[in-house]
């Protein structure tokens, strides 16, 4: 089997001979920055590639640079987890983690989402 890792931007690309077993890596192209509104319940995506898939759980991270949690409220689908994230600080601004797990192992890098807080009610 051969492994390849290339590094370019914030992606980390993995590829694998004969589509062999890998632990989760973020997709590639996908949403990673959003504006959300304060006080009401923004969706973010996450989307992961990995092999198996049959296994995936996410977990899900919020830093707001005051504060870091877990965040449970989300629901997932095969490679694809949509947390529901209600922002209720005073600060304009948060990040997002997505991590996902196989039974290959824990991704590496978190997927990372850069949030623009508006305000809302």
């Amino acid at each position: 089997m051969s492994l390849f890792i290339v590094r370019k931007k914030q992606f980390l690309i993995r590829v694998c001979a004969n589509h062999s077993s890998v632990s989760p890596i973020c997709e590639v192209g996908q949403k990673l920055y959003y504006t959300v509104v304060r006080n009401v319940v923004n969706r973010i995506k996450c989307s992961v590639e990995a092999n198996p898939i049959d296994s995936l759980e996410f977990k899900w991270f919020v830093n707001t640079s005051i504060e870091m949690f877990e965040l449970k409220s989300f629901d997932s689908n095969s490679t694809t987890s949509i947390a529901n994230y209600m922002p209720k600080t005073i600060m304009n601004y948060a990040i997002i983690l997505c991590f996902a797990e196989n039974s290959i192992g824990i991704q590496r890098e978190p997927c990372i989402y850069k949030l623009k807080i508006e305000s809302g009610n």
